[in-house]
């Protein structure tokens, strides 16, 4: 559930000795881990080099930190896994559903033992097989999202070099980790509030900021909570 993230949060928000202890989930030894962090961090002229949190959130660089510490360095944290991610930080049980086909395909996460690499694992297809066609998968999502889940979407990177073209036209960045903000059903359309986590490159079609549907629609606006001419939180688009 969404909250349960605090349980990684440094247990103070400032410490005058400078010194932190951060829990994180290890997946390999199914157990929780303490790692303790300093408040040194780097910089290029003074700012953050990797995350840059808005305003002088400190303890988004400390969760940082400790995960770097924790996997053996901040350039082993490119990329990855987001459900690896999201059950460091929660401990929960988490689950990825892959569009294959028609269908949504339910998978769960498998870790695998490697002393040198506590990042390495895999999806697989739960057991027994399930899946659900699009309209069944929103159900699901709004019932997640009704329970405060902590929610994630992506779309796979292709192979050609192509993708930075497209993803420029469309607004949306394959293989890139994006949280999912609401889920609304609302007069026959299934609206789904995405946020990229970098503040900004967000989606250019249907129902982005200025798209026309939002005057046709108007209770769909207002479900929304969508102001005209956009001028949502940065980065979040339905």
């Amino acid at each position: 559930r969404r909250g349960e993230a605090d349980r990684s949060r440094p247990d103070s928000e400032y410490n005058a000795r400078g010194r932190y202890v951060v829990r994180l989930f290890d997946g390999q030894e199914r157990r929780w881990v303490r790692v303790v962090v300093d408040d040194y961090f780097p910089t290029v002229k003074g700012e953050p080099i990797f995350a840059q949190p808005s305003g002088n959130e400190m303890w988004v660089l400390l969760l940082e930190k400790a995960f770097a510490k924790y996997c053996g360095s901040y350039a082993v944290l490119s990329g990855g896994l987001m459900l690896w991610g999201l059950e460091a930080v929660t401990g929960d049980r988490v689950l990825h559903f892959k569009k294959e086909g028609g269908a949504w395909v339910k998978m769960q996460i498998v870790h695998m033992r490697d002393d040198a690499n506590k990042r390495r694992a895999g999806i697989r297809k739960c057991t027994p097989e399930e899946s659900h066609p699009d309209d069944a998968m929103f159900d699901i999502l709004a019932e997640y999202d009704r329970r405060r889940s902590v929610i994630g979407a992506g779309s796979a990177k292709g192979p050609g070099a192509s993708d930075s073209a497209q993803d420029a036209k469309e607004g949306i960045c394959r293989g890139h980790a994006y949280s999912v903000v609401s889920c609304k059903k609302v007069s026959g359309f299934r609206m789904l509030q995405l946020r990229n986590p970098w503040g900004f490159f967000e989606w250019t079609g249907d129902w982005s900021d200025k798209s026309p549907l939002w005057q046709q629609h108007r209770g769909v606006a207002s479900a929304c909570g969508h102001a005209a001419g956009g001028g949502g939180a940065a980065g979040s688009f339905w």
